[in-house]
């Protein structure tokens, strides 16, 4: 992988953790983003003069000299560590870089747009990789300097160590560089958007934070539909057996699988626990594809989990909110998946497999804005300190 040290932008520590505890990283991003409803009209002036005015407020300051940063989230005593760099799209073009997801086109153009208008990036893309020795010892000795934040919010710890020295930045790039290929874990849309602008004339580098495989945490996304009149249930269960096993849940229970192949499901208030029959599909098929291509498509018409507004996907944080949302609707019906594990998103990614969107719930999630990187020369100017 072909990494760069990059200049960034840093929070004030006191305000932005107040903003992460307040949950108010909305009204950062009403800042740096264009408002809701405007279509594909940036108003990239205005960004540009509320990321200066963020500057002079002292609310973000500019890091002297490029920096590789590495990045710490501890929940619960686990820390997950990441090295956060720009990594040169030549990677994607030499398929060096690997994706699993497909991508909704409307939202596609929309960052594309941005990407061209305004060109700030304040969350990066999250790749993976198999685990690496150097890159390890590398991130451990790092890890013991003095942090340049930490930010203590909503039961996570996150802290950013800005790497300056040429040696260390020497040896990161040169570890990079023995790594053949990285995996896109979250951030696809934000990639193609970048991708779209790659040529020759403009080459494009995009923030991005190297996970190893081992680090990740995956969770899965459910999928709720909702329906404007009553599913037949004698439809429903008619293709349904043909595939699972089916049994009501003891005490009617929220049920999660807790192993691949076995699904839950919540129709007329009622939860079932469906496994897969040993005859019945290739057990190759990842369960997200299975439900898409055997049960969505055929039994729903959902022929596009792209676009079709029934459908909507859950990860397992907004748990409350999915049981919540379909209490409220007494027509909806829901599939609860077991994840897909890091490895096995590797080897799906390898064998150009691609998953429907929301197919995979990764963590760490890094906060909105903290870090804040800039691919237009016209913000890089707004990034120096002031020194009158």
């Amino acid at each position: 992988m072909e990494i760069q040290a990059f200049s960034a932008l840093h929070p004030r520590p006191d305000w932005y953790k107040e903003l992460l505890s307040n949950r108010n990283s909305k009204l950062l991003r009403s800042m740096l983003e264009p408002p809701a409803g405007s279509g594909y009209k940036v108003m990239a002036n205005e960004i540009m003069q509320n990321v200066k005015t963020l500057q002079q407020e002292g609310l973000y300051h500019a890091q002297t000299a490029p920096a590789l940063y590495l990045y710490e989230r501890e929940t619960d005593g686990r820390s997950q560590f990441g090295v956060w760099t720009i990594t040169s799209l030549e990677e994607f073009s030499k398929g060096n870089i690997i994706t699993h997801e497909d991508t909704l086109s409307d939202r596609e153009k929309r960052l594309s747009t941005y990407r061209q208008q305004v060109g700030l990036e304040a969350s990066p893309v999250l790749m993976t990789y198999p685990r690496d020795m150097k890159v390890n010892q590398l991130i451990e000795q790092a890890s013991i300097r003095v942090p340049l934040q930490v930010d203590c919010c909503n039961g996570h710890t996150h802290r950013i160590w800005a790497i300056t020295d040429s040696e260390t930045i020497g040896q990161f790039t040169s570890a990079f560089r023995v790594i053949k290929n990285a995996y896109v874990a979250d951030g696809h849309h934000r990639l193609a958007a970048a991708l779209s602008l790659h040529n020759s004339d403009q080459p494009q580098w995009i923030s991005t934070l190297y996970v190893s495989a081992g680090q990740l945490s995956c969770n899965a996304f459910h999928r709720m539909i909702l329906t404007y009149s009553p599913t037949s249930e004698s439809t429903l269960f008619n293709k349904l057996s043909s595939l699972f096993s089916i049994e009501p849940v003891s005490d009617n229970q929220p049920f999660r699988p807790a192993k691949a192949g076995c699904f839950g499901l919540l129709y007329k208030r009622q939860w079932y626990r469906l496994d897969l029959k040993a005859s019945s599909v290739h057990d190759s098929i990842p369960d997200v594809s299975l439900l898409q291509d055997h049960i969505l498509e055929p039994i729903f018409g959902i022929n596009d989990p792209r676009s079709d507004h029934r459908l909507s996907c859950w990860h397992n944080e907004q748990w409350g909110q999915l049981l919540q949302e379909s209490a409220e609707h007494p027509n909806s019906i829901v599939f609860t998946l077991y994840p897909i594990g890091a490895a096995e998103l590797m080897c799906l990614a390898t064998a150009k497999v691609k998953l429907p969107p929301k197919s995979t719930y990764i963590q760490p999630k890094v906060p909105y804005g903290l870090l804040l990187y800039s691919s237009k020369t016209e913000l890089h100017a707004l990034h120096k300190p002031d020194l009158s």
